[in-house]
């Protein structure tokens, strides 16, 4: 896939909070105590976030195109989930490590979801998403119309 064939989430409106850093290493445990391991992922390891919806009135300025932010955000994660080749996407980067490199590419972590157990989620705890990376491609080299 080519970087113009992922979609960008429109972050308008939603809350995100970092959740975690996740460490990608091999381990190996030989018993008693004794252990090896190495790192194989990144320096920078991956972030985790959660995607809220904090209110949700359906006034104009509250919309994302002509839907409101949970009907987007339900048919962003289907297409994502079900007709994409990939689930991947690019997201802006809530909490830039490097503010002149504004965009990751994400994923979300839940599979199984139908819209009740989808609106639960985002109204509550929120729905997780988890960084990607995509061979030979980066989130911030694309053109900017394309947003």
């Amino acid at each position: 896939m080519t970087n113009t064939e992922y979609e960008t989430l429109d972050d308008t409106g939603f809350h995100f909070e970092q959740t975690g850093l996740r460490a990608a290493r091999l381990r190996a445990d030989f018993g008693d105590g004794y252990t090896a391991g190495a790192r194989v992922g990144s320096a920078e390891g991956l972030r985790a976030w959660r995607l809220r919806i904090d209110a949700l009135p359906d006034l104009p300025e509250y919309l994302i195109g002509q839907q409101t932010r949970a009907r987007y955000l339900w048919e962003f994660w289907r297409r994502h989930k079900l007709e994409k080749e990939s689930e991947v996407f690019r997201l802006r980067d809530p909490f830039p490590a490097d503010p002149s490199r504004p965009f990751v590419f994400a994923r979300f972590t839940e599979d199984e979801l139908n819209f009740g157990m989808f609106c639960e989620l985002v109204f509550s705890v929120g729905l997780t998403l988890i960084q990607c990376r995509v061979r030979g491609l980066d989130a911030n080299d694309f053109n900017p119309q394309s947003l």
